[in-house]
């Protein structure tokens, strides 16, 4: 176990420092990082210009005229003031003079408000209402209530908040599909992307070892599988590293710019493709991965010259580019008995099953029969591998892989 352990760490540290993995973790980062900061000052500068000169875009109405002024004294940028009755209200949002207007009710003993609009609330104004009516809802409460268990009850009630959109201003907008098909577009093609590189640098290290005396050397005081199965696992230390990488990169920018009115207004959004991308999806990302790379460190060994690799690598890559492309060919019919058949194939269950899961085409059963499949198959190639490793590494000729 000791061996085993100095074999990943050696082959970790060595690889974690190299230009490629650099480039191919951080590269990418700084590139976002140039497209999203003119986005940022764009959306900064043009949300302090529209809060200095655009007027509110929502009304509000209520059958008590004391709790309309109450709001309007305690919010007095969030409505509105020259509109107080439904009938102006209407005319406004149908003359496009504002967005929506909001209708606030008191029966004596429940609060209700209504938003009717034909765009959807400002998330701003729409958290000033419901605190408000909750502290009125709260007021109502205590004045209603008494000690006796039937009036009790009354401090249970809670205030109703609605909201009507019209859907001609929506132009056929699903925020849920949205979310999903850009869950499904990010998820295959980081695998696509994280695949391509290491299927080289898997090839190419393994390649770089073939034939010579350090391999001679390392195979006299350790077994081939046992070196096989450091490689591997020391490469897929090296893939977790770097997903991990733009994993804490997204949370660490997304945590800073929590307060752009950009994120903001799309917050809901981006925690749909997060929650899409999160879970399931990302472990058939690694195992996917894995399985690639295991193909690629035989491709390595099985060249006689190491600046064959990464031609060596191309059949591995090629079935990768198939199974992407088809991925994307029918992505719009998960449903069908090609896709479902696809879901199950590996090498090409990463890049299918993911899609099913994130538009809830698929049952858990379904998921972990996949998965099943999917690591019956690394674990019985690399036992394959293991046990001909030896001799792959030590033939300097064009012998048969068998």
């Amino acid at each position: 176990m000791n061996k085993l352990w100095v074999i990943i760490s050696e082959t970790y540290k060595s690889q974690i420092k190299s230009i490629t993995f650099l480039l191919s973790a951080f590269l990418p980062l700084v590139l976002a990082l140039l497209v999203m900061i003119p986005i940022t000052m764009m959306s900064n500068s043009s949300s302090s210009s529209s809060g200095e000169d655009n007027e509110p875009s929502t009304a509000l109405i209520s059958n008590q005229t004391q709790i309309r002024n109450n709001f309007v004294k305690e919010y007095p940028k969030d409505m509105d003031h020259k509109i107080n009755n439904e009938k102006q209200a209407k005319n406004a949002v149908k003359n496009g003079d504002i967005d929506g207007y909001v209708s606030l009710n008191n029966n004596g003993k429940q609060i209700t408000a209504t938003y009717h609009g034909n765009d959807d609330m400002d998330s701003d104004v729409k958290n000033h209402v419901i605190n408000y009516i909750h502290t009125v809802q709260n007021k109502l409460n205590a004045d209603n209530a008494s000690l006796n268990v039937k009036q009790a009850k009354i401090m249970n009630n809670q205030p109703i908040f609605k909201s009507t959109v019209s859907s001609k201003s929506n132009h056929g907008y699903d925020e849920n599909k949205d979310a999903k098909h850009l869950s499904i577009t990010i998820c295959i093609f980081a695998m696509y992307f994280i695949l391509i590189i290491y299927s080289s640098i898997t090839a190419q290290a393994i390649a770089n070892e073939k034939g010579s005396k350090i391999i001679e050397v390392i195979f006299s005081s350790t077994t081939a599988m046992k070196y096989f199965i450091g490689k591997i696992t020391a490469i897929a230390a090296l893939i977790l590293t770097q997903i991990g990488i733009y994993i804490i990169s997204g949370i660490v920018v997304y945590e800073l710019n929590a307060g752009n009115p950009l994120i903001k207004e799309n917050q809901h959004f981006i925690n749909l493709v997060i929650n899409n991308l999160l879970g399931i999806p990302l472990l058939y990302t690694i195992l996917g991965i894995i399985l690639y790379v295991i193909l690629s460190a035989v491709c390595g060994a099985l060249v006689v010259k190491a600046s064959d690799a990464n031609k060596a690598a191309q059949p591995v890559v090629l079935v990768s580019i198939v199974a992407f492309l088809l991925s994307n060919a029918f992505q719009q019919f998960p449903n069908s008995l090609f896709y479902k058949i696809c879901s199950y194939v590996p090498l090409l269950s990463n890049y299918f099953m993911p899609t099913r899961i994130i538009n809830g085409n698929v049952g858990i059963s379904e998921v972990c029969i996949s998965i099943i499949i999917l690591v019956v198959t690394i674990v019985s190639i690399s036992w394959f591998i293991g046990r001909s490793y030896k001799g792959l590494m030590l033939q300097n000729s064009n012998n048969s892989f068998f």
